[in-house]
């Protein structure tokens, strides 16, 4: 997650917040995969750390450029609307976490699913949320 936060620090500039966001948000989606793999085909420990760790790192680009991607839309409300963002995310965790925990835990598959899941979720968030405006600008 460091090493995630330093390089958008030295590439947002030059790309945009939107630009690292994508990219993010595809790693993310890739290891969400990755993970369901690994819950599905049972690859193992390692298989699995090292699909979190990718799936992990890069929340900070995520959420840091879409606040901003946000912001951007409406500073006038700029407060407000990262009041709101903020607690959406919390809700939407904690309905997460409570769905996670009342599933039966006997091995990591329901965590990878769940992961895997809310990825596949915040992709399809950014593509209909984002299209169109894309489709207003060109």
């Amino acid at each position: 997650m460091i090493f995630a936060s330093f390089l958008n620090s030295r590439f947002v500039t030059k790309v945009g917040a939107e630009t690292m966001l994508r990219i993010a948000l595809a790693i993310q989606f890739l290891s969400g995969m990755w993970l369901i793999l690994t819950a599905l085909l049972d690859l193992g420990f390692w298989s699995m750390a090292i699909g979190v760790a990718f799936f992990v790192g890069p929340n900070p680009v995520i959420s840091s450029n879409a606040m901003a991607s946000a912001l951007e839309k409406c500073p006038q409300m700029a407060g407000t609307a990262n009041s709101l963002i903020g607690s959406v995310r919390f809700a939407v965790g904690a309905i997460m976490g409570s769905l996670v925990a009342s599933m039966k835990m006997d091995t990591a598959v329901p965590m990878l699913f769940t992961m895997g899941a809310c990825v596949v979720i915040s992709v399809l968030a950014y593509y209909f949320l984002t299209s169109r405006n894309l489709k207003s600008r060109g």
